[in-house]
């Protein structure tokens, strides 16, 4: 009974899930031009900017909710023409979800800090699509 209440509680807070989140999305236009496949134990991201192959991966965030959903991986290995380390999606309203990848752990964490958020420095640069999840 106690766990049960427990497990409702963390429900209740967002706290992550037992079973991984999983899902397909798909963008359009430009640089989002592609789809983000999310599995189990690996995920790939192919856009017409960056080509990130089936990677393992470590889960850095991860709140799900029923209508607001925040999650951010940590990829292990990408492969050479993909320029994400970290792969960030939240939830923005019924299928649409924001999906940003960032070079870097460091530009990750730094992302809303003066001299970070549009810098044209190569190790700065960060991915930020509207993507639709339609798996």
């Amino acid at each position: 009974m106690l766990a049960s209440l427990a497990a409702c509680a963390m429900a209740g807070l967002g706290m992550a899930a037992e079973t991984p989140f999983t899902g397909i999305f798909g963008g359009a236009g430009g640089f989002c031009l592609g789809a983000l496949h999310i599995h189990a134990q690996a995920v790939e991201w192919n856009t017409s900017y960056s080509v990130c192959e089936t990677s393992n991966y470590e889960v850095l965030e991860e709140k799900i909710w029923k209508k607001k959903s925040h999650l951010v991986w940590l990829l292990k290995n990408p492969g050479e023409k993909c320029r994400f380390e970290i792969i960030e999606a939240q939830h923005v309203k019924n299928q649409g979800w924001n999906i940003t990848g960032y070079p870097s752990r460091e530009a990750f964490e730094k992302k809303g800090q003066p001299g970070w958020v549009d810098s044209a420095l190569p190790g700065r640069q960060i991915l930020s699509c509207s993507m639709v999840k339609v798996d």
